[in-house]
């Protein structure tokens, strides 16, 4: 997996002391993307860090990650995240389709390659995201 400039810049701006959130709010991104984007730029030159890791032992990690990094250091664009999101979205909507049809969660699962309790999950998300609509449907009718 090649390093990709964008994850390169959020771990340099990390090791320079700034917190998440300040990166987040610069970049148009949650916190944990940028956490995400952390992990994935350590991941991909050999060195593997988690979300439980944290702190000093996180920063050392990064900053071994940096010291191989070759390439440029460009502030990413939230192009490919909102792509993500979209995907993420439909396919959660489609995993709710299929569970209305009477699909089992197993066979839900069987579909997009993923676990019952995955499927049960993006079912979930999908559903208290139509709750919310449909609350501030409601709403906007009275």
């Amino acid at each position: 997996m090649e390093p990709q400039s964008g994850d390169a810049w959020v771990a340099r701006e990390y090791i320079k002391g700034r917190y998440q959130h300040e990166i987040a709010t610069d970049i148009g991104v949650t916190s944990g993307a940028v956490c995400q984007r952390i992990e994935r730029f350590c991941r991909s030159l050999g060195y593997p860090v988690r979300h439980s890791i944290y702190g000093p032992g996180r920063m050392v990690i990064a900053r071994k990650a940096l010291a191989e990094y070759q390439g440029e250091f460009i502030p990413p664009t939230d192009y490919d995240l909102k792509y993500r999101q979209a995907y993420a979205d439909a396919r959660h909507e489609h995993a709710w389709l299929l569970r209305a049809e009477g699909l089992t969660l197993q066979q839900v699962g069987d579909r997009f390659g993923v676990s019952r309790e995955r499927a049960r999950e993006m079912i979930a998300k999908f559903a208290r995201r139509m709750n919310r609509a449909m609350r501030k449907a409601r709403w906007r009718l009275i």
